[in-house]
């Protein structure tokens, strides 16, 4: 009986791990399809000791803008995106500011849309927060998501009655917004937003109902330094794009930034403390293969399960005998 028990467990091991990789090399051999849109990830690479120095500010938003601008062979409808907190509230709320943009935008041949982040502020509510926002070709500002997942001590302090400290960010913190949305673009194209961390929490990227056509990720990612940090931020990012079945485009500002399609693989992926601009057709997602990835990996699920099990039980009649 023992002899047999360990033949069924060893089928168990070796069928599962033999679907596994059959199943990730079967689904790999799909090619990536793309839409006729175009991103173009900016990573301007501003060092963290110098990103609010208010002499410095200017030079970082030209430096953006030149990386932003169009070049001669660019016809289709482009989606630029510059990283977490690019724009500070005075330049956000600058119509000076916005019209450079705009120009920007104008250059290219057919339409163009800025997906920024920022730091934003609201008069009325006297609340800070960390955004992303979309500003089309005549300089407005059409769209706002506001960071959900705030980070405890980072960008706010839990029980800040009672614990009378200031968050890494140096000011009074920010106010988290209100939930996930689908936003769109050209009127065809929807994008789901993640601003920095909120892009490591599985099944918590999009919203239940979202009709997303991509994730647009962006950071900051210069608080680590040289470290494994942005690479491990990176890879979780990838494990979204596989999960939901959604391209994800990430811009960090120091690295690393990529475009991942909707199996996770790296079409483009800059290195970290350069300045860098990737530009790609935006992949087409996977919807359609994706109910049947998911009902895989739950079989894959219980036939782990169900090694687990007969491994401990084997184990514990063992003992018994004993």
């Amino acid at each position: 009986h023992a002899k047999r028990f360990k033949i069924i467990l060893g089928s168990i091991v070796i069928v599962t791990f033999l679907s596994a990789f059959a199943f990730g090399y079967l689904r790999l051999q799909n090619e990536t399809e793309f839409h006729d849109e175009v991103i173009k990830v900016v990573q301007p690479n501003t060092p963290q000791h110098e990103k609010w120095k208010r002499d410095k500010m200017q030079e970082h938003f030209e430096s953006a803008l030149s990386l932003s601008q169009s070049k001669s062979n660019e016809i289709e409808k482009t989606v630029i995106v510059w990283p977490e907190t690019t724009l500070s509230p005075a330049f956000l709320n600058s119509p000076q500011k916005r019209f450079e943009i705009s120009n920007i935008l104008k250059e290219y041949e057919s339409d163009a849309i800025l997906l920024t982040g920022a730091l934003r502020y609201e008069k009325e509510s006297e609340t800070y927060h960390n955004s992303l926002v979309s500003i089309n070709s005549k300089g407005s500002i059409d769209r706002i998501y506001d960071k959900i997942h705030l980070v405890p001590f980072g960008e706010y302090i839990p029980f800040q009655e009672w614990i009378p400290l200031t968050p890494v960010v140096q000011f009074q913190g920010f106010t988290k917004g209100v939930g996930l949305y689908d936003f769109t673009l050209f009127e065809n194209l929807k994008y789901s937003p993640l601003i920095c961390y909120e892009v490591i929490f599985p099944k918590k990227s999009i919203k239940k109902s979202s009709q997303a056509d991509f994730i647009v990720n962006i950071t900051n990612d210069a608080w680590y330094g040289d470290s494994p940090g942005p690479y491990q931020h990176l890879t979780i990012a990838r494990f979204r794009a596989i999960e939901e079945g959604l391209p994800l485009v990430r811009a960090a500002n120091t690295g690393a930034s990529a475009i991942f399609d909707s199996y996770g693989r790296a079409l483009h992926t800059t290195a970290i403390f350069k300045r860098a601009v990737i530009s790609s057709p935006l992949p087409k997602s996977n919807k359609k293969s994706l109910l049947f990835t998911n009902t895989y990996l739950h079989l894959h699920s219980i036939f782990i399960l169900l090694f687990t099990t007969l491994a401990f039980s084997y184990k514990y009649i063992g003992r018994c005998k004993k």
